[in-house]
């Protein structure tokens, strides 16, 4: 009994010496002491690692761990399309109106029928000082015309033209005209005569023509 009593006072002393000198190893270890009250063992409370992109590897984002994209911008309005309309279509008739109103258009003087009365009075019109043109064609001209006037159709102005034009040099007036309302021959005529050297400023429209000299009851030439 004396050996083993002192065999496990040996042992009692050499447990207490072996803790005394951790004891004072860990106190040399300063910042790396080793906590005696803390489980070190314990990996519960470990952050979880976190992929690049903040989920999981092969997970799919969540909405607080989504990294914003830099430099993109979201509209704060949706983008109204282009509608695709096709031009409205235009009528043919309403293109052969628009092409014969710029067609007609003209800077000539208007010769109102009372204007072109007198001029026909005058006395200078006799003595070749004063012209009419009739700007219809031959077979209308012959069925009767303005006393004195030359015909002359527009149409075939390599056959008259120069004719007139020698007349028209030096007269003060010189009066052109067709059948009147829709007839636009005298216009053509007139762009003939000044084309050819009349000047502009000689050059009268009568725009009422034959139908309206007919109406005032006026002289009239030609087959009855």
């Amino acid at each position: 009994m004396t050996m083993v009593k002192q065999a496990v006072i040996e042992l009692i002393l050499l447990t207490v010496a072996s803790v005394g000198v951790a004891l004072a190893a860990n106190k040399i270890r300063e910042h790396k002491s080793i906590e005696l009250t803390k489980n070190n063992f314990d990996k519960g409370s470990a952050p979880a690692r976190n992929s690049v992109a903040g989920t999981p590897h092969g997970g799919t984002p969540s909405a607080t761990g989504a990294l914003k994209p830099e430099g993109i911008t979201k509209p704060t309005q949706p983008v109204t399309p282009i509608a695709n309309t096709a031009p409205a279509k235009v009528a043919p008739d309403e293109i052969a109106k628009a092409a014969s109103k710029k067609h007609l258009e003209h800077d000539f003087r208007i010769i109102s029928l009372e204007e072109v009365q007198r001029v026909f009075d005058d006395p200078q019109t006799a003595r070749g000082l004063n012209l009419f043109v009739d700007a219809r064609d031959e077979e209308h001209f012959a069925e009767g015309h303005i006393p004195g006037a030359m015909q002359c159709f527009p149409y075939e102005a390599r056959k008259c033209l120069d004719r007139v034009k020698a007349a028209a040099d030096g007269a003060d007036k010189v009066i052109v005209y067709c059948g009147g309302g829709d007839c636009e021959d005298s216009i053509f005529m007139c762009r003939e005569l000044t084309e050819a050297g009349v000047p502009t400023e000689a050059v009268f429209l009568f725009e009422g023509g034959w139908k309206e000299w007919i109406a005032g009851g006026l002289p009239t030439e030609g087959a009855k």
